[in-house]
């Protein structure tokens, strides 16, 4: 996979700072992860690991529907399915968190190129419920 390196303006040194989207991409608490037209797994960021409890080094490679069957989450056959005729599905779906239970909200988006898709991004976020606001220390944010 290619690292794609941009620079832009650091404002609190007036310098500047190499910005990599890769490192964006694993900082989100977002799961993200990519899967080719053959439904194999191309890019899974490190949040995968905790919504999938799956590291994304193991993920990349496998088929979607290897991965779905361990996860027991067969009935997401019909989203995928969707996805590759170019159409957006999300649903809501509990997952394991240790002893307890956390729902995320599972969106299959396709990759659209000219009028075929080649692809599918599938992400995994925190419902609104689900989501845990912490006060900022003071002077970061301002």
């Amino acid at each position: 996979m290619n690292n794609v390196v941009m620079v832009i303006p650091d404002l609190e040194e007036g310098g500047h700072r190499a910005f990599d989207p890769i490192r964006m991409l694993d900082l989100s608490p977002t799961a993200i992860s990519y899967w080719g037209r053959d439904l194999e797994c191309r890019y899974a960021n490190r949040a995968c690991r905790d919504w999938l409890r799956v590291d994304p080094e193991i993920l990349v490679g496998c088929s979607l529907g290897s991965v779905l069957d361990a996860l027991d989450l067969d009935s997401h056959l019909e989203f995928v399915e969707a996805a590759l005729l170019g159409e957006q599905r999300s649903v809501v779906q509990s997952f394991h968190e240790g002893f307890a239970r956390r729902d995320g909200l599972v969106q299959y988006v396709p990759s659209v190129r000219g009028h075929v898709v080649d692809g599918l991004l599938i992400q995994i976020s925190p419902t609104p419920s689900t989501l845990r606001f912490t006060r900022m220390p003071r002077g970061i944010g301002r």
